[in-house]
């Protein structure tokens, strides 16, 4: 049940949202699933499989920096490309628990 408020959270936004959690991207937001070329019904993914591996050392220190930032990095495509990306890092307690909202 708690899982379904959070997907119904995401949803309903039309940011490009995911959540977080022990480095696998568990929820996306349409939007997120659409700018990663994702199915909105794709299984949990590690995030850093979505980032160029050049910058997945930066990604690393945003998602384990205490503070909230954002990040300039590049991003991967599901047929491959590469796209420049800004990524914020917000810790939130969610219903299913803690988590990091990108």
């Amino acid at each position: 049940m708690q899982t379904a408020c959070v997907e119904a959270l995401i949803g309903a936004n039309l940011l490009a949202i995911g959540v977080v959690r022990d480095g696998m991207l568990l929820h996306t937001s349409p939007a997120l699933a659409r700018m990663f070329g994702l199915a909105q019904d794709a299984p949990s993914r590690p995030f850093a499989a979505l980032i160029d591996e050049r910058d997945r050392d930066l990604l690393a220190q945003a998602l384990a920096s205490q503070s909230e930032g954002v990040v300039g990095l590049r991003a991967l495509h599901s047929d491959g490309s590469r796209f420049d990306a800004e990524l914020s890092v917000t810790r939130a307690e969610l219903p299913d628990g803690p988590a990091l909202v990108v």
